[in-house]
């Protein structure tokens, strides 16, 4: 590796954190506007686990999924943010979650013991 490789990826990791940033800053004055707007709260978690914020990434997501639980964008998001936090417990919880399938989703809770709703476990054990 040359020095000048060295030079040029320090220079675009300085530049893309200062988008990251003014982008942060752009998103939160768009959110004082309208704190639940959907779309603005997965680019502002996006952008913070860009800029490697978990805390704020996590208030984003627990933000973005109070407005749409059963986003599964929004699911990712908080299964990223509990990844960089830490929590790797939660953080497969919530990749699990985001990943099983929601078609004929009737509301039951979800179970990741072989026994939830839909094509897990025998549907006779089910009432």
């Amino acid at each position: 590796m040359r020095l000048g490789d060295v030079a040029h990826g320090q220079s675009y990791l300085a530049n893309s954190r200062e988008a990251f940033s003014l982008a942060a800053q752009a998103l939160d004055a768009s959110l004082k506007v309208n704190p639940y707007y959907r779309e603005t709260l997965i680019f502002r978690a996006n952008t913070a686990l860009g800029l490697h914020d978990s805390v704020t990434a996590l208030v984003m997501s627990r933000r973005l999924l109070a407005v749409d639980p059963m986003n599964k964008t929004g699911i990712k998001i908080m299964a990223y943010a509990q990844q960089q936090n830490g929590k790797i417990d939660s953080a497969l919880y919530y990749y699990k979650l985001a990943t099983r399938s929601w078609s004929g989703y009737r509301g039951e809770p979800v179970r990741f013991d072989g026994h939830g709703p839909r094509g897990e476990g025998r549907r006779d054990e089910h009432p």
